[in-house]
């Protein structure tokens, strides 16, 4: 990056993101009383990996994915995307970019692109926990180019074995839900 300051702001937002998931998942291990009831070949595992999903000279969209299993029927993953702006390498949330005013619209073009990847007419009927998207601020989502990306990790509206659920909502679709004057 140009400015060192703001590429070390940014990294160490990132690494304290990743120690607090690891940190969480030591605290599981540690908390558990024995391992000896465990058949051997049972391994607790954590793994984390990030990918770049976008980067201009103005903002830096990034994903962090986990998956850790810690016992039961399978392991579970979950996703963290962040959008930070790079003039000051704040980290932005999702009402930073969408106008107050349009949470329930964006909420509306969610449900619609669910329904259209699940080729349902009802949330329910397809799985989900209710028939109803509701969006806040703290929404998890990143970019990507053209493309505002909404997720959902499993259990957070659905059943694990529909996974990370990803909305894609163009920009050219969403326009009108935008606040003004951003770097994209």
């Amino acid at each position: 990056m140009k400015d060192e300051n703001i590429q070390k702001k940014i990294n160490l937002f990132l690494e304290n993101q990743f120690l607090q998931v690891l940190q969480t998942y030591e605290e599981f291990i540690a908390d558990s009383e024995s391992f000896e009831e465990y058949p051997a070949d049972w391994i607790f595992s954590f793994e984390a990996s990030f990918k770049t999903s976008y980067l201009s000279n103005d903002f830096l969209s990034i994903v962090l994915d986990y998956y850790e299993f810690t016992g039961g029927a399978h392991g579970n993953y979950f996703s963290q995307g962040f959008y930070f702006r790079l003039s000051d390498g704040q980290l932005r949330q999702l009402n930073d970019i969408i106008k107050e005013t349009q949470f329930e619209n964006l909420s509306l073009f969610c449900e619609q692109e669910i329904l259209k990847q699940l080729n349902t007419n009802s949330l329910i009927d397809a799985g989900l926990f209710e028939e109803e998207i509701h969006l806040n601020s703290e929404q998890d989502f990143y970019i990507k180019l053209n493309y505002l990306i909404i997720q959902f990790d499993p259990y957070k509206i659905a059943p694990y074995s529909f996974g990370i659920i990803e909305v894609e909502l163009s920009f050219e679709r969403i326009k009108n839900l935008f606040k003004p004057k951003l770097p994209f």
